[in-house]
This record gives structure tokens, sequence and C-alpha cells, in this order.
């Protein structure tokens, strides 16, 4: 079994994370083995919660993209800047 990437980021407020006060503003990245996160707010607060299994790959971002290798990159940038991705209609 994997361990999950957990982050939270306070968005507005104060919030008390393993009983210490983060303030706004503040991203938490949290070791991977931890297996208990208590999340307490001291105030009227926003909070966004990210966590998510490792996919344990290479990774490669630029611009809006992110694949495995810096070719798959190009590659993309290539089929966006040609129409390749086609359209969505909303």
């Amino acid at each position: 079994m994997h361990s999950y990437w957990t982050l939270l980021y306070i968005i507005k407020g104060s919030v008390n994370i393993n009983e210490q006060a983060i303030g706004q503003h503040n991203l938490i990245v949290f070791e991977k083995d931890n297996e208990e996160i208590i999340v307490t707010a001291t105030e009227d607060s926003q909070v966004l919660f990210l966590s998510a299994e490792p996919i344990d790959e290479p990774v490669s971002a630029k611009d809006n993209f992110v694949m495995n290798t810096p070719e798959e990159i190009e590659q993309a940038l290539s089929d966006y800047q040609n129409g390749v991705f086609g359209t969505l209609n909303y």
C-alpha cells in the first residue's frame, strides 16, 4: 500500500494543524507516512485539502502541460498549437 501525498492550503483565516497555528496563505505539505492529521479552525476559515496516491513516475512540466518526459511536453505543445486537441462546447 502506498502512502498518499497530502497538502493543505489555508485560503482564509487561521487553523491549528496537529496543534500548530498556521495562518492564511500557507501551504502545508505533510509527510507521506502521516497517519493522522488534526485540523481545527480557530476562526472563520477556508482551506483547500488535496490528497492523492503518488504516481512514482518521472514528471516533466512546461506551461500548462504535465507529462513524463520533455519530449512528450514538446509533442503536447505541438499538438496544441496545431489544433490536434479538438474543442469543447460549453
